[in-house]
């Protein structure tokens, strides 16, 4: 893991255009930490099935967040599924300790924006991140956690833009934070 970490850093460091690839979910941690980390201010846009605490909760990833959103940073998000009925809460990133509860207490929820995918949507089969206006981190099969990102693919990181702009207009607002 360390190697996969010095990696990340260094194409970060270098904002490079390079592919990286992603095969779990320490991999995508490590990605989305050094993404939020060194993006300053800007846009962030999440298009997933859920939010996974096993990604968005880890303390590395809470961190770069809420510096991005210090920063002046925006997040919007969109999910797919509905919160999983489980007994286990902490499996549902819009649970009490799911990852709005850990941000509306750091005072940053105004910049946060979630929204429900309708059921048109549900059939998309990929997830992605979009974070400032050309790092992504994009999953090709939305059930697995395979993927691919870089630091430096404007193009690549416009058309998901584009793509989740037109997924936010099908979606309806969720109020997790109230």
């Amino acid at each position: 893991m360390d190697d996969y970490i010095n990696l990340v850093k260094k194409l970060s460091a270098q904002d490079s255009e390079e592919i990286i690839s992603n095969g779990s979910t320490d991999h995508a941690a490590v990605l989305m930490s050094e993404m939020f980390r060194r993006q300053k201010g800007g846009k962030a846009y999440i298009f997933t099935g859920s939010l996974n605490p096993l990604l968005y909760c880890r303390e590395e990833v809470l961190r770069s967040i809420k510096e991005f959103l210090e920063s002046g940073g925006e997040i919007d998000i969109i999910v797919q599924n509905e919160p999983e009925k489980t007994s286990d809460a902490s499996l549902n990133g819009l649970s009490d300790d799911g990852l709005f509860a850990k941000i509306k207490s750091s005072g940053f929820h105004d910049r946060l924006s979630i929204r429900r995918a309708p059921s048109s949507l549900e059939s998309i089969p990929y997830h992605f991140a979009v974070i400032g206006d050309k790092s992504f981190r994009f999953e090709p099969e939305k059930d697995k956690h395979e993927a691919f990102a870089s630091f430096n693919r404007k193009e690549m990181a416009q058309t998901l833009v584009g793509k989740f702009a037109e997924f936010w207009g099908e979606a309806s607002a969720v109020s997790p934070l109230s």
